[in-house]
């Protein structure tokens, strides 16, 4: 499914992920995959901590888990992480750049 894949790295801002996760998650009927397995309450993805939060739950389970798991957990993983991409395009994370020295109050006497 590396199409779902593509709208990840297409989108342009967290709604668009959160909708698209929502789509790619009925692809998943209910009777196929429970919802509380993938620490969800129904299968609906209504924000980006949903999106942090299935990513979070399903990096707890075991590596040997299930096929389908791996890869919903493949998913969330770049929808999580094209959203901190996103977020710090948005200057909404702050820049990974060494702390700034704050100018002292009182001025140096010049030479």
């Amino acid at each position: 499914m590396d199409c779902w894949h593509d709208e990840i790295e297409a989108a342009e801002s967290e709604d668009d992920i959160v909708r698209n996760a929502c789509e790619y998650l009925l692809l998943w009927a209910p009777r196929e995959l429970h919802p509380h397995t993938l620490g969800l309450y129904d299968m609906r993805v209504r924000s980006y901590l949903d999106i942090e939060s299935v990513n979070i739950h399903l990096a707890d389970l075991p590596a040997a888990g299930d096929s389908r798991l791996r890869e919903i957990g493949d998913y969330f993983w770049h929808a999580a992480a094209r959203i901190s991409e996103i977020r710090y395009e948005a200057k909404l994370l702050p820049p990974m750049v060494p702390a700034q020295r704050v100018p002292s109050q009182s001025p140096r006497p010049r030479p």
